[in-house]
């Protein structure tokens, strides 16, 4: 039964009585009416105080839906993917979200509710850094929530700290055996991340339509690229980027991907398993005895061996950032190793600077000395 209400002379306008409770109206800032039920033994008082709180927050501007709403979690999920969508920009999907939250309503979702998320998803054994991007989906779902003025308030998240920074990258030796284990069209892209430091998805990814042999140039529009910003990639005429690019030319006649071989990981695994490279990387994991674990390297190491060469090669830090597409210092930070070489050579250096500053011939401090002796000459 709808609300009806009694014409009496204590219940002001907006206030109503169903089935025995109170129940407030007012209109929000769309110019909608919103209702509450209130909670049985509200008083009259009580009443006119929470609807006067309401009808003072739409004065200024501040979203006030009841609080039976029914918008739930999935709905603002699906409102984030279809606002991405019109960006051009593709949703990632998280199906724990969905999963855990179900059609749960999102006011109901507070601080220990999600501590609760991340407790059951670290004992499924999630790892920190997929909890801490699950929670950053459903974090901004909830703030495009509010400006929608679905949503009063977004409740704080407990982000998982990171401690995830991984240590792999190939030397130049390393490279080049790489090279010689992968069949030739897979090496020549493997070639192409370690030159340009792109990612598996730009790489294989990348069409003739983005490249510009004549003015040196790769051109990545902001939909493809991870940071949301367009990169150019130029590269030198009679280098080796121009070399590679001529060559998968060759292959495909300029039709279609430059590197259409998306297959890799068979061939990928091979060559750095036991039987390949028996390459190793470290991971830092606050769960393993040591800290860290050992892990077999990935395709994405390859642009994590374009930054420490970079680094090797004393190319400042701006303009490596500027070519891989680093948005900030704390991302990039995480894709820059020192090499065992580099800190024997720094030690070497300081010790170096030591043993020159003891060679240094001793000059006689008269006043030291005069100083130290009382004054006696």
């Amino acid at each position: 039964m709808g609300a009806k209400r009694i014409h009496h002379m204590n219940l002001p306008t907006g206030i109503y009585r169903v089935r025995g409770r109170l129940q407030i109206q007012w209109m929000n800032l769309n110019g909608r009416r919103e209702r509450e039920l209130l909670p049985p033994g509200t008083t009259l008082t009580e009443a006119r105080e929470r609807r006067d709180d309401k009808v003072r927050d739409v004065a200024k501007g501040i979203v006030t839906p009841n609080t039976s709403s029914r918008v739930t979690v999935q709905r603002l999920l699906e409102d984030r993917e279809t606002a991405l969508a019109a960006v051009h920009h593709k949703a990632r999907h998280y199906p724990s979200l969905e999963e855990w939250f179900g059609k749960r309503k999102a006011l109901t979702v507070t601080y220990s509710v999600l501590q609760q998320y991340v407790r059951d998803r670290q004992a499924d054994g999630a790892a920190d850094a997929t909890i801490h991007n699950e929670l950053a989906a459903l974090k901004n779902a909830f703030r495009r929530g509010r400006k929608a003025g679905l949503l009063p308030t977004v409740p704080d998240f407990p982000m998982p700290q990171l401690n995830n920074v991984w240590s792999c990258f190939f030397t130049v030796e390393e490279c080049d055996e790489l090279y010689e284990l992968l069949p030739p069209k897979l090496a020549a892209a493997a070639e192409f991340s370690v030159l340009t430091g792109l990612r598996a998805g730009n790489v294989f990814g990348l069409t003739w339509d983005n490249v510009d042999i004549g003015r040196g140039e790769m051109r990545f529009p902001g939909t493809v690229m991870k940071n949301g910003r367009p990169l150019v990639v130029p590269f030198a005429h009679g280098g080796r980027v121009e070399a590679v690019l001529r060559e998968a030319y060759r292959w495909n006649k300029g039709r279609g991907h430059v590197f259409p071989d998306r297959d890799y990981r068979a061939a990928w695994t091979r060559a750095v398993g036991p039987k390949g490279l028996d390459k190793w990387g470290e991971v830092a994991d606050l769960r393993a005895p040591e800290g860290v674990r050992r892990v077999r390297p990935r395709w994405h190491d390859l642009r994590h061996t374009f930054a420490q060469h970079m680094i090797d090669a004393g190319v400042d830090e701006a303009t490596i950032m500027a070519l891989g597409g680093w948005k900030t210092r704390s991302a990039f930070a995480r894709y820059t190793m020192d090499t065992d070489a580099a800190k024997r050579a720094a030690v070497a250096q300081r010790d170096a600077h030591v043993e020159a500053e003891r060679a240094k011939p001793k000059v006689y401090d008269m006043a030291k000395a005069l100083k130290v002796s009382g004054g006696r000459r």
